[in-house]
């Protein structure tokens, strides 16, 4: 993506991309995969957050053509601050790691995707785990169990994040 002023502008209608996940070079650098969270029907976002969905897409941009050749939604599920194996930031990376996300942007859940299932496979999950009735946690952070050693398998490492239990107090009953 060398350009003479340094950036590529690429038009891509209909991608309101709110994280990026992660992006690497492919086909000697004449490709840019790009994996990030796209915001459905971003009219709704300051004010009617229950019509608001996040997508969390893998978006092929074709650097010569500046053009995106390829999106596809990697879950069914609404996905946002997804995270990887910090080693693998720049790089192909395999697994993705992202919060299940209701219409607040509260994580309901966390779920691990598998980048290198089939594209024509619309959902990569590999593993969920939805937290429970007014549970709710944060961005998830991926954390290698052993972060000198460039053999460990991308997914070896522990995923870590903040959980909060939601309830309603009562101040007229005390409870």
């Amino acid at each position: 993506m060398h350009q003479r002023s340094g950036v590529c502008w690429v038009d891509a209608p209909g991608l309101n991309v709110l994280h990026v996940v992660n992006a690497w070079e492919e086909d000697g650098g004449d490709t840019v995969v790009m994996v990030a969270s796209n915001i459905m029907r971003v009219e709704h976002m300051l004010g009617r957050m229950d019509l608001v969905r996040m997508s969390l897409e893998m978006i092929r941009i074709d650097v010569k053509g500046k053009r995106v050749v390829a999106r596809c939604p990697v879950s069914r599920e609404s996905l946002d601050f997804a995270v990887i194996n910090p080693q693998y930031a720049g790089k192909k990376s395999r697994y993705v790691y992202a919060a299940v996300v209701v219409p607040t942007l509260k994580g309901a859940g966390v779920v691990k995707l598998d980048l290198s299932f089939s594209s024509k496979k619309m959902d990569h999950l590999v593993a969920r785990r939805v937290y429970g009735p007014d549970c709710y946690g944060g961005e998830p952070f991926f954390v290698p169990r052993e972060p000198n050693n460039l053999e460990a398998d991308e997914d070896d490492g522990y995923l870590v994040m903040q959980g909060a239990l939601w309830f309603s107090w009562d101040f007229c009953e005390g409870k």
